[in-house]
């Protein structure tokens, strides 16, 4: 009986360590489809009446991470619009951090032409985005971040 109870811990073991590899090292669209790229972060864009909303996830390495997110306005161009991600690493400022890999949602709304040229810039850094368009999906508690007037 003895051997019975440790094969199938074994086995529930191996598939849950199975099943947290497999998501740990597979970057997908949140319908499920592959990324078209293994760095870029795939990102759920919904336009209306002048105001896009832009929603995505950052996966990191562990839970003790605080992300921002902002928009800012080109200055020179009203078209040109970044998305600013601030991504700051707290694990020495925490006292438990859990060493699993970590989705972290961000949420921006601006206003804008609806021809927009959008980046994601990471700290600093332009980082790529497969953008999945939607029909307009409005956040829950109204707008949570500033909105950037066209021309500021």
């Amino acid at each position: 009986m003895t051997k019975w109870l440790i094969i199938i811990t074994l086995a529930i073991t191996v598939g849950i360590f199975g099943f947290l590899y497999s998501q740990s090292i597979r970057q997908s669209t949140p319908d499920g489809t592959k990324a078209q790229s293994v760095n870029a972060i795939a990102v759920v864009h919904s336009y209306k009446d002048g105001v896009h909303q832009y929603s995505g996830q950052l996966r990191l390495a562990h839970s003790c991470y605080a992300v921002t997110a902002e928009t800012q306005g080109d200055a020179g161009n009203v078209k040109n619009q970044h998305i600013i991600l601030n991504v700051v690493d707290n694990m020495a400022h925490e006292g438990f951090c859990s060493q699993i890999v970590t989705r972290y949602p961000f949420d921006v709304i601006l206003d804008a032409p609806e021809d927009v040229n959008t980046t994601l810039v990471v700290n600093g850094a332009i980082v790529p985005m497969n953008i999945r368009e939607t029909a307009w999906n409005p956040t829950a508690g109204g707008y949570i971040t500033p909105l950037n007037k066209p021309g500021q």
